[in-house]
């Protein structure tokens, strides 16, 4: 594994954690009560079209397209 991926993986657990915890704290309402501004996670939503786009298939979990900053902010936050 490389250095980049070991990053992704790292970076992708600390996505779990975030969205588990936030999942028992808030529920399916999570995003909204997340502390991420309804900015942000338009441009999440926007990442995760553009995927689609590409690819034609996407993570349910959007979380997985928030940048590493985000993830403090929610760690911050909550």
């Amino acid at each position: 594994m490389d250095i980049s991926e070991s990053l992704k993986a790292a970076e992708n657990s600390i996505r779990d954690t975030i969205s588990f915890v936030l999942t028992k704290k808030y529920g399916a309402e999570r995003p909204s009560h997340s502390g991420i501004s309804e900015q942000r996670l338009a441009q999440w939503q926007e990442k995760r079209s553009a995927e689609e786009k590409q690819l034609g298939r996407t993570d349910p979990r959007i979380i997985y397209y928030s940048d590493f900053y985000d993830l403090q902010t929610l760690i911050k936050k909550n």
